[in-house]
């Protein structure tokens, strides 16, 4: 029997599986999701590239953050700031590079959204 014919949508509860539009919504926001990420992460390169000063002023200003503010921008923005923190550290330019390029990678393989129906 199916509880999405009773109420409008929603789940399947012979199966437990969701509805097709549970299934594009979730979908659509993988996609989103995946967007954002990989925007941050270019707009991170970029600056690396173009303009490395401004990474140690967010990095600074997240410093200067009282201790609440700091825990809510590393609980957001946790592969940013590891990466921040990689670039602040005494290594050589291309051992932080790397590591900020495997970050990046990792963290948009993270969020690629599930191909599984």
């Amino acid at each position: 029997m199916s509880y999405s014919g009773h109420i409008g949508g929603g789940f399947d509860l012979s199966n437990g599986a969701h509805s097709v539009p549970d299934a594009d919504r979730a979908n659509l926001f993988g996609w989103v999701s995946l967007s954002v990420v990989v925007l941050m992460w270019a707009g991170f390169g970029i600056a690396m590239w173009a303009a490395p000063a401004t990474l140690t002023d967010i990095w600074e200003w997240a410093g200067d953050l009282s201790m609440a503010f700091k825990v809510i921008v590393w609980v957001l923005g946790l592969p940013w700031m590891i990466g921040l923190a990689v670039l602040q550290a005494g290594w050589s330019e291309s051992v932080r590079v790397a590591l900020v390029a495997g970050l990046a990678l990792v963290s948009v393989w993270t969020f690629y959204p599930n191909r599984q129906r």
